[in-house]
């Protein structure tokens, strides 16, 4: 095992066919140790003795990785509860079961074993609370009642790890569960709540590399409760002072977002210059740039937004967002500014990219991924229906 862990280590540190072949050497060593333990577990032994070897066992098969193995660890470990039962190794290998289901992308089954590990004197707790959230928040529910059931469940799990002795025992599991928190939050849409875990959340770590990510979720947070005050602004049931202060309110809270997105959209931006962004860095530069763009957009900051939606249209052009940045170009322009001339070019631009864009582009994932959305967009923006906004309902692209 220990030589495994070792070519682990190693294959960690290199590159291609190196580091492929070092992980081959190590699930060969893990494997060999499963199957000595296996060996060892033998029917003259007690009950308790062979559920231990078997864990053991179950154990290197899942170091190895290979599919095959965790096959193997999986079935050896529902043995090891059987010859187990009643002990506390019958609930110990549980956590065991719930990693080797994920890894075989059996969610569920992971989901339910991580909840088995939930009970408090179980010795795997605190990380089962955080793995447990962890595939509630990427696992798609159907209804949105039993999604919002599983979230709060693992609101309730996530802030049972934010307590001071959980802190100081388990930190890594506490600092993980608080980033988590904030996350379950904003899935719920519970905004308020998730602006405080993410705030703290921040505060408390500056460090961990969650941050990037969690201040694009901050600043969306800000962006969806000043979505609230428009409404109210908007509301013609309200008095005139009220619309006024639920106005103010919007604007601060724009502001609020802009300050927490257009730092963070500056640092990604020099990374990436220096070579230095992930992959989940570069998703949350494109999700912090438009952010920045739609402050600066309903702060009424039209200059500002013209220049950054045309630096956005040409940075992810053939993509949506190219579509997405020269449609907001457009209300500028053509809406806002008054600049007909420029807004009937920046349609001739919009109409030109949907024709070239590749049809693998739209792929359906939401309303503005779908080729049909910005053919209807293009007719209603048409001169013959000049006047009219062709977004229809008032998407979040287009109000807070």
């Amino acid at each position: 095992v220990s030589w495994g862990l070792a070519l682990q280590s190693e294959a960690r540190q290199k590159s291609g066919q190196a580091a492929r072949h070092a992980e081959e050497e190590a699930g060969k060593q893990f494997r060999q140790a499963a199957l000595l333990a296996e060996e060892l577990a033998t029917p003259e032994r007690p009950g308790i003795e062979q559920a231990k070897w078997l864990s053991r066992a179950a154990s290197c098969y899942l170091k190895s990785g290979d599919r095959h193995d965790v096959q193997n660890a999986v079935a050896l470990l529902d043995k090891v509860q059987q010859l187990g039962k009643g002990t506390p190794l019958e609930m110990e290998v549980m956590y065991q079961k719930a990693t080797g289901h994920e890894v075989l992308g059996e969610i569920e089954q992971a989901i339910q074993a991580y909840r088995a590990c939930l009970a408090p004197n179980h010795p795997m707790v605190h990380r089962a609370r955080h793995q447990f959230a962890r595939l509630i928040l990427a696992q798609p529910v159907a209804q949105r009642e039993e999604e919002l059931q599983r979230l709060t469940e693992a609101a309730e799990e996530l802030a049972r790890n934010l307590d001071a002795d959980v802190r100081e025992s388990h930190p890594e599991e506490a600092e993980n569960s608080a980033f988590s928190l904030g996350y379950v939050h904003f899935k719920r849409r519970d905004f308020l709540q998730a602006e405080a875990a993410l705030a703290a959340a921040i505060q408390q770590y500056p460090k961990s590399p969650e941050i990037p990510y969690a201040k694009a979720q901050l600043g969306r947070c800000y962006w969806f409760l000043a979505g609230k005050e428009s409404r109210a602004a908007q509301n013609p049931s309200l008095a005139a002072t009220e619309r006024d202060q639920a106005n103010k309110r919007m604007r601060d809270l724009l502001e609020k977002a802009r300050q927490v997105a257009e730092p963070l959209e500056d640092e990604l931006r020099r990374r990436e210059q220096e070579e230095n962004l992930t992959d989940n860095d570069r998703l949350v530069l494109k999700q912090v740039a438009f952010l920045v763009a739609e402050c600066y957009f309903f702060m009424e900051n039209f200059e500002e937004a013209v220049r950054r939606y045309n630096i956005l249209s040409l940075r992810y052009k053939g993509e949506v967002e190219e579509l997405i940045a020269l449609s907001q170009l457009w209300q500028c322009h053509e809406v806002y500014l008054g600049q007909r001339e420029k807004g009937a070019a920046t349609l001739s631009r919009l109409r030109e990219a949907l024709r070239t864009m590749p049809e693998d582009v739209f792929d359906q994932s939401s309303e503005l991924h779908q080729r049909k959305y910005w053919e209807d967009w293009l007719r209603r923006a048409s001169p013959s229906v000049a006047g009219t906004n062709p977004t229809k309902n008032g998407s979040d692209r287009t109000k807070p």
